[in-house]
């Protein structure tokens, strides 16, 4: 955590204030963001210096090493069935785009899908 101290070129940060940046951490975990996204966002929305989320986040990093385990794991998930549906609407749109939009075919096999009349 960061410690307070009188060190040449340090400041002193309270112990309430780390708690706060350690709330803010955790609001920033609940939206799957990551170190730097955390750092950019306590920065310009609450003014929070980088190196003390950096600090904070460390040491939350050390106390809960299995939390952040399967944190980062699940981030990785939700990171890779975003990609797989974008690339997936993509694929549709350009065998729409290709095919003039007469047939239409599943982007994950291939296999023509009949054409649905309303």
């Amino acid at each position: 955590m960061v410690h307070s101290g009188k060190a040449a070129g340090t400041k002193q940060v309270s112990h309430s204030y780390i708690v706060m940046v350690q709330h803010l951490i955790e609001k920033c975990l609940i939206m799957y963001m990551d170190l730097e996204g955390c750092c950019k966002s306590l920065a310009k929305y609450a003014h929070v210096q980088p190196a003390i989320t950096i600090a904070v986040w460390k040491g939350l990093e050390k106390e809960n090493s299995d939390f952040f385990k399967h944190y980062l794991l699940t981030r990785t998930k939700n990171r890779a069935k975003a990609f797989d549906a974008a690339l997936e609407a993509a694929t549709a749109r350009l065998c729409s785009q290709t095919l003039g939009g007469d047939m239409q075919f599943d982007a994950r096999d291939g296999q023509r899908l009949a054409k649905q009349t309303v």
